[in-house]
């Protein structure tokens, strides 16, 4: 992401030896920390997971849909366990995720859209200055 250009100037500073984005994970961890001396740690591991989990499903949802929408289109690996062009796998995933997403509770999945709404606004903000298409 840092080289993609997908982090602020700022944030996508690489460590030379460990090729990692260190500003944007100490930034993380910063908030990470405020937010832990503002709520309990439950709540921030919590609205973690709910990151993650749209992360994941949207990861899933993109591999069952590039299956049928471009089924011809030569793949660098397998998914197993398919039935016709349904991956098994990454369809009970996506199912998985929902389950898990459904135990979280409303404060939690309120902060994570919000922080939805921040990514998105920050993405379209920045497509508009390069003059790409939103």
């Amino acid at each position: 992401m840092a080289y993609a250009g997908s982090l602020p100037k700022s944030l996508s500073r690489v460590h030379r030896r460990y090729q990692t984005p260190w500003v944007a994970i100490f930034g993380v961890a910063c908030l990470s920390i405020l937010f832990v001396l503002l709520r309990d740690i439950t709540t921030v591991a919590n609205i973690a997971n709910f990151m993650i989990f749209i992360v994941f499903f949207m990861v899933n949802l993109s591999l069952i849909k590039l299956r049928y929408a471009d089924p011809t289109r030569t793949r660098p690996f397998k998914v197993p366990f398919s039935v016709g062009r349904l991956p098994l796998l990454p369809s009970l995933s996506a199912l998985s995720i929902v389950f898990l997403f459904s135990r979280l509770n409303a404060e939690v999945i309120a902060y994570g859209f919000v922080l939805i709404g921040i990514s998105v606004l920050i993405v379209l903000l920045k497509t508009r200055k390069k003059g790409l298409p939103a």
